[in-house]
This record gives structure tokens, sequence and C-alpha cells, in this order.
């Protein structure tokens, strides 16, 4: 019973944008609070908008001008824009002016038109849950255990969980446990944290998610300098989010789980550990969690006849920085996110590029994807509500 949970929310938080004066601040430059506004994306604007004010005019009247749910998919209608900004300032003016909260997350009904407008067509209802899940009205944090009632310490002393690797998902998981008071060990391989990002170093390594998703809904971070930022970005940011874990105490670097066997007769795990020098110790959690990911492990196709090949061969995930590429004949294998990332960053440098597809990749062309945010994306997702 003690682990148990409930669905009731902590008291409501304003978002951390909506500080007290922060509003006020804003309207003291009404022609710099213009600009920066008319710089930003229409349709965030035009939700703010419609979930601050409760007016859908706009949401209606821009319906016919998206085409779908990027920025660039938005038909430009200036006249429009500035209508919609003038309508945000005086919505956030008459906030400022009454010092009233923020209003409540959208019904199900709002939500679904501003969805639908969002993305230029209709939004499937059973989207909607997972919607309000990601937006986070409330800034409660659905991913957060709660307690029903605090745990029995004497029960915590003996209560231990594993967590095995320490990329995105395994420092996730220790920073909820830490949250939660359970004790925990994570165990990583490498001698940092960072998972597939530290591992992978190849020419234009970089996330194919935009990166303002590609975060941790605990610690946003509005001041990305890419929308599909860099692998030393998404790395740098790995470790930051570490050092402010504080959960350096819990890691064991340089160790690798070789086996994880499950003892009934005493409800533990009998987990085998290697060293860096190659002793192996015991471990016996209560619960194990894999973090280990997919894609830094090296997958290479049994190829007739390529142990004959004399030059340079490796993967992408173990890339060979001591091969210098310029004016080489050179081979790709794949066509992935990886492939199509690589392809662009060498092609120019090598004397031949030839690529091998076994099959079609899903993509399409987005302008956004080396593209710098800019300032008034990061001054509007640091300032304006929601």
């Amino acid at each position: 019973n003690d682990l148990m949970t409930e669905a009731d929310s902590p008291p409501r938080q304003e978002p951390p944008e909506y500080r007290e004066g922060i509003l006020s601040e804003l309207l003291q430059e009404p022609a710099q609070l213009q600009a920066r506004l008319m710089a930003l994306d229409d349709v965030p604007l035009l939700l703010v908008h419609t979930h601050l004010s409760g007016d859908e005019s706009l949401l209606q009247r821009y319906a016919p001008h998206i085409k779908g749910a990027w920025a660039f998919e938005v038909e430009p209608v200036p006249e429009l824009k500035r209508e919609l900004v003038a309508a945000l300032i005086a919505t956030l003016g008459d906030y400022a002016a009454t010092g009233r909260p923020l209003p409540p997350a959208p019904s199900d009904a709002m939500l679904q038109r501003m969805c639908n407008s969002a993305v230029g067509r209709s939004m499937p209802a059973e989207y909607l849950p997972m919607v309000r899940e990601e937006l986070n009205f409330d800034r409660t944090d659905a991913k957060t255990v709660h307690w029903r009632k605090p745990p029995n310490p004497a029960f915590l002393k003996q209560f231990q969980v594993l967590v095995i690797g320490m990329g995105y998902s395994g420092l996730a998981m220790a920073a909820k446990l830490k949250e939660a008071g359970i004790p925990f060990i994570g165990i990583e391989k490498n001698p940092d944290v960072g998972g597939t990002w530290f591992e992978n170093t190849y020419p234009g390594v970089a996330v194919d998610t935009p990166n303002h998703f590609y975060s941790y809904s605990f610690r946003v971070k509005p001041d990305w300098d890419h929308y599909f930022a860099r692998g030393d970005q998404i790395l740098d940011y790995i470790r930051t989010c570490y050092r402010e874990m504080q959960i350096a105490d819990h890691i064991r670097f340089e160790e690798q789980v070789l086996s994880a066997v499950w003892d009934q007769a005493q409800v533990r795990w009998l987990v085998t550990v290697q060293r860096k020098d190659g002793s192996q110790y015991t471990l016996t959690p209560n619960a194990v969690v894999t973090g280990c990911g997919l894609l830094n492990n090296p997958s290479i196709p049994d190829i007739p006849g390529m142990e004959r090949f004399k030059g340079p061969m490796f993967h992408s995930a173990r890339w060979d920085h001591s091969v210098d590429l310029a004016g080489k004949r050179a081979v790709q294998i794949g066509t992935g996110a990886s492939g199509m990332q690589i392809g662009p960053q060498i092609a120019p440098r090598v004397k031949q590029l030839t690529i091998f597809q076994r099959s079609p990749h899903w993509a399409r062309y987005n302008p956004l994807l080396y593209a710098e945010t800019g300032a008034a994306v990061k001054w509007g997702l640091a300032h304006v509500p929601y």
C-alpha cells in the first residue's frame, strides 16, 4: 500500500513564465512587445490568445490559412497577424490590470477545436489525453509520483532499484526515483552520461525530432539555438540536467551489467556487474529498469566479400575520426536518420559518394532542419504564458 499512488493532482501552479509582474513588464514598452510578438509563429500565438481570452473568432478566421502542423505550412496573412497580435496584447493587458489568475485548461471541446486549427485538419479525439499530458496546463507533471501517503522509511531502507544506462531514459528514471524518495543505483558502461548521444559522433549527428519536444518534461529549455539541435548541444543539455539532478553519488560509471536473473526465493534480482578492470560483483535489487537504447550498438550486415575490402571501414555509431575522407571514393550503406545526416555532410569533401538504399525512407523537406531559432523565439518561449 505504501507504493500506491492516486490521480489527485497537487495544487495547481501558474506556468513558470507567469511570474509576478511579468505581464506588466512586457506591457511597459508596447512597440517592442508588438515587434517581438510579430516575429513569432502565428499558430502558437493564436492558441495562446484563444486559451487566455476564450474568444475563438480568430481561430476560425485563421483556419483556411493553416495547411499543416509546421509554421512553414501557414499562409502568411500580415493583416490577420497584426490583428492577432493586437488582440493578444489587449488580453495580456487585461490580465495585468486585473491581476486575475490565468484560466484553467480548455475544455475537451475547445481543446479539440484548437488542435484542429493548429494542424489544419481534424485531429482524432483519442489524442486528447496525450495532448493534455504533454501540454501540462497545470504544471503538475503527470509523470511524477504523488504519494497517497508517505512511504514507510523502514521499507525504503531495504528497497532498491537498479537503473541500467544513463542516457535520456535512464537519467529521467533516476530523477523521478530521487524525487519519489526511492533508493536506486545507476550503472553506466561509458565514462559519462548521454548514452547514444555520447557514443555517436559522426558528421552531422543531430536530433531528428524538434528538440523543444525532445526535452525532459521537468526541464524545459526555452533557449535552444536550433529547432533540430546538433549532437554536442543535446549532450550538453543532458550533462546540464545530470548536474542539476545531483545524483552523482548514485551512479557508477565504466561498469557493465552482464546478466540479471530473478531469484524467486529471495524475491530479488541477482545482477552481475563487471567493472572496467574486469572484476565482477553482484547486486541484489528489488527492481530493475533498463534504459539501454537501440541506436548505439552497431548492426553490421553480413555482406559477402566484406573481409576482402582493404580500405577503412566503420559503422556510424563508431565513427573513425582518424580517417580523412577528402578526395576519397566513399560508400554509405543505409539511408535512415543517421544516413540522411551523414550523406550531406561528407558529400562535399569526398571525390565520389555512392549510397546504397535497401528500402525507401519516410522523409520530407523541412526548411527548419538547419535553421537557428533566433532571439524572438527564445524570448517568446521564456515570457509568453503557455
